[in-house]
């Protein structure tokens, strides 16, 4: 009775182990690699979903203050006559006008920049609009209308990497949010931001009134245009749509980069209660 494995058997078994250590090994290597790519995916994309859901839900929430209308000029027929007994006693201001300002006062100045975009060489650098979604804090009394403040900061090592920061308030202006000492504190979104860049479309009827046309531009305001007997088109306040493009670099060696774009309506509201984009 033979006893053991012949050589030939040690071979053949030493061979069939290494083919199975092998592909056992390759399996290995691809589920790690695999891993990998989900892990770097995750970290990517979480982070833009976070900032499209944050801008998105702040650009739909775009509101028009009747401070950012032009006033009427009132009639003379409307204004109230002074008191007879008294000349020299001031004209009082209207409920309406109380209504509008919440004080006493004749005049009141006009908002500017509604929906405010600024554009440098490598994209957008900052754009803010006032909105009715404002973000709670139970630090503070509760707001209902807020200026939000997006900006594109580079990084002070690498010219390549800007960081994505948000500032929120219930100041309506757009300087106090601008100014080196602002009281308004940033919020960092994202740090590894590779650029962003938006494209601004308005709603146009077609002259033969058939349908409607898609105005596109990169630029907000919109160049003003001339109708054919002489008269400017009406200021637009705020755009119909607004196409924003976010990259993000995947990781630290700045090697690769994704990027997302999309679509948000918006669905401008004023003060006096209606759907509102021209003066």
């Amino acid at each position: 009775m033979r006893q053991g494995f012949t050589l030939l058997e040690i071979l053949i078994g030493t061979l069939i182990s290494s083919i199975l250590s092998t592909i056992l090994m390759y399996v290995i290597s691809q589920a790690t690699h695999l891993q990998r790519v989900v892990d770097s995916r995750v970290q990517t994309w979480v982070p833009l979903s976070i900032i499209e859901h944050q801008i998105e839900r702040d650009i739909m929430g775009v509101f028009v203050p009747i401070r950012g209308l032009k006033q009427a000029k009132k009639k003379e027929k409307n204004k109230k006559p002074k008191d007879e007994k008294n000349p020299s006693s001031p004209e009082l201001p209207s409920t309406q006008e109380l209504r509008r300002t919440g004080r006493r006062t004749g005049k009141v100045k006009k908002l500017e920049n509604v929906f405010y975009v600024k554009r440098g060489g490598t994209g957008i650098e900052q754009f803010s609009f006032i909105t009715t979604t404002v973000l709670p804090n139970y630090n503070q009394a509760k707001i209902h209308i807020a200026r939000v403040v997006y900006t594109v900061v580079p990084d002070s090592d690498d010219s390549q990497v800007f960081s994505l920061v948000r500032q929120e308030g219930s100041e309506l202006e757009l300087e106090p949010y601008v100014k080196q000492d602002s009281a308004f504190l940033p919020i960092a979104l994202s740090e590894h931001i590779a650029g962003m860049n938006m494209r601004f479309v308005i709603l146009k009827p077609k002259e033969d009134k058939s349908g409607i046309d898609f105005v596109f531009s990169d630029m907000w305001p919109m160049q003003e245009e001339q109708k054919e007997n002489g008269k400017k088109e009406p200021e637009l306040l705020v755009p119909d749509f607004v196409e924003i493009t976010l990259s993000i670099w995947r990781n630290r060696s700045l090697e690769k980069k994704e990027a997302i774009s999309w679509y948000v309506p918006i669905v401008a509201v004023s003060s006096l209660g209606e759907g509102y984009k021209k003066e």
